[in-house]
């Protein structure tokens, strides 16, 4: 009996411990772990006709890319000095229900790899008739490393 109370309050204290120690995490601790990013602006219209996947460093290129999307958007502020864009276009596509999503960041040595997702609509989906692009620019925390882009195509099934 009192060894099972010993055995209870051990794992009671290691799961309090071990919560604990996840909140006081460095980004130094977590040197392979994922990077928390943030949205700017999503959209189903742009200049852009082909894939493409930029990483965006400097305000000339950024406004650049906003020039591609902005569509009567005012564009968010980014401190380019402490942190950069990713733009995830998808191209032009015949109709609607296409997506491309960024789905997680992680670190990879001196770099970043960025997972996306690319949804198209599968055969039983109503979509809009007319074409679309389907685009998304995030912001995340700068570094002057790879960054690596996995691309995952999915088929939604209405």
């Amino acid at each position: 009996m009192m060894r099972a109370v010993t055995m209870i309050a051990w794992i009671g204290m290691t799961v309090l411990m071990t919560a604990c120690a996840g909140n006081n995490a460095t980004e130094e601790d977590n040197v392979n772990g994922n990077i928390e990013f943030s949205q700017l602006a999503q959209g189903n219209s742009s200049d852009v006709k082909a894939e493409r996947m930029t990483v965006v460093r400097d305000q000339q290129a950024l406004d650049r890319i906003w020039s591609e999307v902005r569509h009567g958007r005012e564009r968010p502020a980014v401190d380019l000095e402490s942190e950069m864009v990713l733009a995830i276009f998808m191209g032009e596509r015949r109709t609607g229900g296409y997506q491309v999503r960024v789905q997680e960041v992680v670190r990879e040595g001196e770099g970043f790899r960025v997972h996306v997702r690319m949804t198209a609509p599968g055969p039983n989906c109503m979509t809009t008739q007319a074409f679309t692009q389907p685009w998304q620019l995030i912001s995340l925390p700068r570094v002057d490393g790879p960054v690596e882009f996995d691309v995952e195509q999915r088929e939604v099934d209405c």
